[in-house]
Protein backbone atom coordinates (compact mmCIF):
# COMPACT_ATOMS: atom_id res chain seq x y z
CA UNK A 1 0.00 0.00 0.00
CA UNK A 2 1.06 3.21 -0.67
CA UNK A 3 2.52 5.18 2.63
CA UNK A 4 0.87 8.71 1.75
CA UNK A 5 -2.34 6.77 0.54
CA UNK A 6 -2.16 4.50 3.55
CA UNK A 7 -1.91 7.66 5.90
CA UNK A 8 -4.63 9.52 4.35
CA UNK A 9 -7.08 6.54 4.65
CA UNK A 10 -6.21 6.29 8.48
CA UNK A 11 -6.83 9.94 9.16
CA UNK A 12 -9.93 9.83 7.52
CA UNK A 13 -10.75 6.57 9.47
CA UNK A 14 -9.71 8.33 12.84
CA UNK A 15 -11.80 11.75 11.93
CA UNK A 16 -14.49 9.74 11.11
CA UNK A 17 -14.50 7.89 14.57
CA UNK A 18 -13.50 11.23 16.27
CA UNK A 19 -16.95 13.41 14.75
CA UNK A 20 -19.19 10.18 15.35
CA UNK A 21 -18.40 10.89 18.92
CA UNK A 22 -18.62 14.18 19.19
CA UNK A 23 -22.36 13.95 17.33
CA UNK A 24 -23.10 11.03 20.21
CA UNK A 25 -22.03 13.09 23.08
CA UNK A 26 -24.18 16.31 24.92
CA UNK A 27 -24.26 19.57 22.70
CA UNK A 28 -23.86 22.71 24.56
CA UNK A 29 -25.29 25.62 23.65
CA UNK A 30 -22.84 29.16 22.84
CA UNK A 31 -23.84 31.36 25.09
CA UNK A 32 -20.91 34.52 24.00
CA UNK A 33 -22.62 34.97 20.34
CA UNK A 34 -24.60 38.37 20.30
CA UNK A 35 -24.99 42.05 19.60
CA UNK A 36 -23.85 43.56 22.99
CA UNK A 37 -20.74 45.02 23.02
CA UNK A 38 -18.84 42.28 25.44
CA UNK A 39 -20.37 39.54 22.87
CA UNK A 40 -19.05 37.98 19.94
CA UNK A 41 -20.60 40.16 16.75
CA UNK A 42 -19.37 37.54 13.95
CA UNK A 43 -17.43 34.75 12.64
CA UNK A 44 -15.32 35.50 9.37
CA UNK A 45 -14.19 32.23 7.03
CA UNK A 46 -11.32 32.45 5.00
CA UNK A 47 -12.57 30.35 1.87
CA UNK A 48 -10.84 30.37 -1.67
CA UNK A 49 -13.45 30.82 -4.79
CA UNK A 50 -12.23 27.59 -6.01
CA UNK A 51 -12.86 25.46 -3.19
CA UNK A 52 -16.94 25.39 -3.06
CA UNK A 53 -17.19 21.80 -1.54
CA UNK A 54 -14.65 23.24 1.22
CA UNK A 55 -17.76 25.62 2.34
CA UNK A 56 -19.94 23.48 1.86
CA UNK A 57 -18.34 21.19 4.25
CA UNK A 58 -17.48 24.19 7.25
CA UNK A 59 -21.38 24.84 6.44
CA UNK A 60 -22.44 21.96 7.84
CA UNK A 61 -20.11 22.40 11.19
CA UNK A 62 -21.02 25.38 11.74
CA UNK A 63 -24.62 24.45 11.85
CA UNK A 64 -23.65 21.77 14.37
CA UNK A 65 -22.47 24.34 16.56
CA UNK A 66 -25.74 25.61 18.58
CA UNK A 67 -25.88 28.76 20.09
CA UNK A 68 -28.19 30.42 22.80
CA UNK A 69 -31.50 31.61 21.11
CA UNK A 70 -32.05 28.52 18.51
CA UNK A 71 -29.69 29.75 16.41
CA UNK A 72 -26.24 28.08 15.34
CA UNK A 73 -23.24 29.28 14.58
CA UNK A 74 -23.49 29.97 11.01
CA UNK A 75 -26.26 32.57 11.38
CA UNK A 76 -22.87 34.42 12.20
CA UNK A 77 -20.76 33.04 9.90
CA UNK A 78 -19.50 35.66 7.05
CA UNK A 79 -17.69 34.14 4.12
CA UNK A 80 -14.08 36.26 3.42
CA UNK A 81 -13.11 35.53 -0.18
CA UNK A 82 -9.79 34.67 0.15
CA UNK A 83 -6.88 35.68 -1.92
CA UNK A 84 -5.70 32.87 -4.18
CA UNK A 85 -1.99 32.09 -4.09
CA UNK A 86 -2.36 30.24 -7.29
CA UNK A 87 -2.94 34.05 -9.06
CA UNK A 88 -0.14 35.70 -7.34
CA UNK A 89 2.89 36.53 -9.72
CA UNK A 90 5.71 36.67 -7.65
CA UNK A 91 8.12 39.03 -9.86
CA UNK A 92 5.41 41.83 -9.67
CA UNK A 93 3.54 41.53 -6.22
CA UNK A 94 3.74 44.72 -4.46
CA UNK A 95 1.98 45.29 -0.94
CA UNK A 96 2.50 47.63 1.83
CA UNK A 97 0.76 44.64 3.92
CA UNK A 98 3.23 42.36 3.50
CA UNK A 99 6.99 41.97 2.74
CA UNK A 100 8.72 39.81 0.27
CA UNK A 101 10.76 37.87 3.02
CA UNK A 102 12.14 37.47 6.39
CA UNK A 103 15.13 36.99 8.51
CA UNK A 104 16.02 33.25 9.90
CA UNK A 105 16.64 34.70 13.07
CA UNK A 106 12.94 35.56 13.33
CA UNK A 107 11.90 31.80 12.88
CA UNK A 108 14.84 31.12 15.40
CA UNK A 109 12.91 33.62 17.98
CA UNK A 110 9.20 31.81 17.74
CA UNK A 111 11.01 28.58 17.61
CA UNK A 112 14.53 28.24 18.54
CA UNK A 113 15.75 25.08 16.70
CA UNK A 114 19.10 24.46 17.29
CA UNK A 115 19.88 23.56 14.08
CA UNK A 116 19.14 26.86 13.11
CA UNK A 117 21.97 28.42 15.73
CA UNK A 118 25.19 27.78 13.96
CA UNK A 119 23.62 28.83 10.94
CA UNK A 120 21.94 32.68 11.55
CA UNK A 121 25.64 33.35 13.62
CA UNK A 122 27.58 32.98 10.67
CA UNK A 123 25.01 35.14 8.16
CA UNK A 124 21.80 37.10 8.43
CA UNK A 125 20.10 34.54 6.33
CA UNK A 126 16.59 35.94 4.27
CA UNK A 127 13.80 33.55 3.88
CA UNK A 128 11.30 34.02 0.96
CA UNK A 129 7.89 33.78 1.10
CA UNK A 130 5.73 31.32 -1.14
CA UNK A 131 3.00 32.81 -2.87
CA UNK A 132 0.48 30.49 -0.62
CA UNK A 133 1.90 32.50 2.55
CA UNK A 134 2.01 35.60 1.02
CA UNK A 135 -2.10 34.81 0.02
CA UNK A 136 -2.66 33.55 3.70
CA UNK A 137 -1.25 36.42 4.94
CA UNK A 138 -3.16 38.76 2.84
CA UNK A 139 -6.74 36.82 3.63
CA UNK A 140 -5.95 36.99 7.74
CA UNK A 141 -5.41 41.23 7.19
CA UNK A 142 -8.88 41.28 5.04
CA UNK A 143 -10.54 39.59 8.14
CA UNK A 144 -8.90 42.37 10.42
CA UNK A 145 -9.98 44.90 8.56
CA UNK A 146 -13.28 43.83 8.60
CA UNK A 147 -13.27 43.66 12.25
CA UNK A 148 -12.45 47.56 12.02
CA UNK A 149 -15.14 48.61 9.01
CA UNK A 150 -17.55 46.82 10.48
CA UNK A 151 -16.61 47.56 14.59
CA UNK A 152 -16.95 44.30 16.21
CA UNK A 153 -16.21 44.39 19.19
CA UNK A 154 -14.99 41.02 19.09
CA UNK A 155 -14.92 38.43 15.81
CA UNK A 156 -13.84 34.75 15.44
CA UNK A 157 -11.39 34.33 12.55
CA UNK A 158 -11.82 30.86 10.88
CA UNK A 159 -9.67 29.25 7.79
CA UNK A 160 -12.37 26.69 6.03
CA UNK A 161 -10.80 23.59 7.15
CA UNK A 162 -11.71 23.57 10.85
CA UNK A 163 -13.04 20.75 13.15
CA UNK A 164 -14.59 22.05 16.27
CA UNK A 165 -13.67 19.83 19.39
CA UNK A 166 -16.49 18.10 21.26
CA UNK A 167 -15.76 20.36 24.42
CA UNK A 168 -15.33 23.64 21.88
CA UNK A 169 -18.70 25.63 23.32
CA UNK A 170 -18.35 24.74 26.86
CA UNK A 171 -14.76 25.64 27.34
CA UNK A 172 -15.62 28.96 25.24
CA UNK A 173 -18.56 29.52 27.64
CA UNK A 174 -16.27 29.05 30.51
CA UNK A 175 -13.00 31.38 29.75
CA UNK A 176 -14.91 34.22 28.62
CA UNK A 177 -15.71 34.63 32.33
CA UNK A 178 -12.21 33.93 33.45
CA UNK A 179 -11.02 36.74 31.30
CA UNK A 180 -10.26 40.16 32.25
CA UNK A 181 -13.45 41.87 32.65
CA UNK A 182 -12.68 45.30 33.20
CA UNK A 183 -9.65 46.89 31.29
CA UNK A 184 -8.66 50.28 30.88
CA UNK A 185 -9.92 50.44 27.03
CA UNK A 186 -13.21 48.42 27.80
CA UNK A 187 -11.39 45.15 25.98
CA UNK A 188 -11.42 41.84 27.55
CA UNK A 189 -8.22 41.11 25.40
CA UNK A 190 -6.05 42.24 21.70
CA UNK A 191 -6.09 38.33 20.79
CA UNK A 192 -7.30 34.78 22.00
CA UNK A 193 -6.07 31.72 20.89
CA UNK A 194 -8.32 28.92 20.07
CA UNK A 195 -6.50 26.82 18.30
CA UNK A 196 -2.72 26.27 18.23
CA UNK A 197 0.63 24.12 18.31
CA UNK A 198 3.34 24.90 21.05
CA UNK A 199 6.87 24.69 19.11
CA UNK A 200 8.98 21.43 20.23
CA UNK A 201 11.51 23.78 22.40
CA UNK A 202 11.83 27.42 23.99
CA UNK A 203 8.02 28.24 24.37
CA UNK A 204 7.24 31.03 26.80
CA UNK A 205 4.07 31.75 28.38
CA UNK A 206 2.37 31.76 31.90
CA UNK A 207 -0.70 30.68 33.21
CA UNK A 208 -3.36 33.01 33.80
CA UNK A 209 -6.14 30.83 34.20
CA UNK A 210 -7.77 27.15 34.74
CA UNK A 211 -8.05 27.39 30.75
CA UNK A 212 -6.16 30.06 29.92
CA UNK A 213 -2.55 30.82 29.61
CA UNK A 214 -1.21 34.08 28.38
CA UNK A 215 1.57 33.27 25.54
CA UNK A 216 5.34 35.10 25.29
CA UNK A 217 6.42 33.26 21.93
CA UNK A 218 6.63 30.10 20.58
CA UNK A 219 2.71 29.42 19.00
CA UNK A 220 2.38 27.84 15.10
CA UNK A 221 -1.33 27.96 13.34
CA UNK A 222 -3.33 30.55 12.66
CA UNK A 223 -6.34 29.26 11.53
CA UNK A 224 -8.89 29.60 14.64
CA UNK A 225 -8.87 32.56 16.88
CA UNK A 226 -10.74 35.83 18.51
CA UNK A 227 -9.92 39.10 17.51
CA UNK A 228 -10.93 42.19 19.28
CA UNK A 229 -11.93 45.19 17.86
CA UNK A 230 -8.92 46.97 19.49
CA UNK A 231 -6.51 44.09 19.12
CA UNK A 232 -7.70 44.85 15.06
CA UNK A 233 -6.79 48.11 15.12
CA UNK A 234 -3.01 47.75 16.82
CA UNK A 235 -2.43 44.73 14.67
CA UNK A 236 -3.24 46.76 11.52
CA UNK A 237 -0.76 49.48 12.57
CA UNK A 238 2.12 47.34 13.02
CA UNK A 239 1.97 46.00 9.00
CA UNK A 240 3.48 45.29 7.05
CA UNK A 241 3.90 41.29 8.06
CA UNK A 242 7.44 39.63 8.02
CA UNK A 243 7.66 36.07 7.31
CA UNK A 244 4.21 33.50 7.12
CA UNK A 245 1.62 35.36 9.79
CA UNK A 246 1.49 32.72 12.57
CA UNK A 247 5.52 33.34 12.91
CA UNK A 248 4.98 37.23 12.68
CA UNK A 249 2.14 37.58 15.17
CA UNK A 250 4.41 36.14 17.78
CA UNK A 251 6.57 38.91 17.26
CA UNK A 252 4.14 41.54 18.31
CA UNK A 253 2.62 39.52 21.01
CA UNK A 254 4.78 42.32 23.81
CA UNK A 255 2.89 44.93 22.25
CA UNK A 256 -0.58 43.40 22.53
CA UNK A 257 -2.81 41.67 25.45
CA UNK A 258 -2.75 37.94 23.88
CA UNK A 259 -4.65 34.84 26.01
CA UNK A 260 -4.54 30.90 24.49
CA UNK A 261 -6.91 28.45 25.91
CA UNK A 262 -4.72 25.97 27.38
CA UNK A 263 -5.71 23.19 25.16
CA UNK A 264 -6.85 23.69 20.85
CA UNK A 265 -10.85 23.88 21.10
CA UNK A 266 -10.51 23.38 17.18
CA UNK A 267 -8.31 21.83 15.35
CA UNK A 268 -7.97 21.24 11.87
CA UNK A 269 -9.82 18.48 9.80
CA UNK A 270 -8.22 14.90 9.12
CA UNK A 271 -9.64 14.12 6.13
CA UNK A 272 -8.96 17.15 3.60
CA UNK A 273 -5.54 17.47 1.72
CA UNK A 274 -3.64 20.39 2.25
CA UNK A 275 -3.07 23.22 0.62
CA UNK A 276 -0.16 24.83 2.17
CA UNK A 277 3.16 24.21 0.96
CA UNK A 278 5.70 22.83 2.92
CA UNK A 279 7.87 25.77 4.83
CA UNK A 280 11.53 25.93 6.84
CA UNK A 281 8.93 25.37 10.41
CA UNK A 282 8.70 21.78 8.95
CA UNK A 283 12.43 20.62 8.77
Amino acid sequence: MNIVNGNRIKRKIDFFIKRLIRRLGKRNEIKVFGSSEDKIGAAYVINLDRQKNRWIQFVKEAKFQKIKGNKTLHDYCLRISAIDGKELDLKEFNSLKIANSYRLSDQYYVDPDPRLLSIIRNKNISVNLSKEEIAIALSHVNAWQKIVDENQSYALILEDDVFFEREFASTLNQIWLELPQNRYDGSKFDLLYLSFREVDRGMEKEDFSKNLFKPKRGLWWFSGYILSYVGAKKILKELPIHGPVDLWINHKFNKLNVFSTKNSIINQRKDLKSDKNKDIRQW
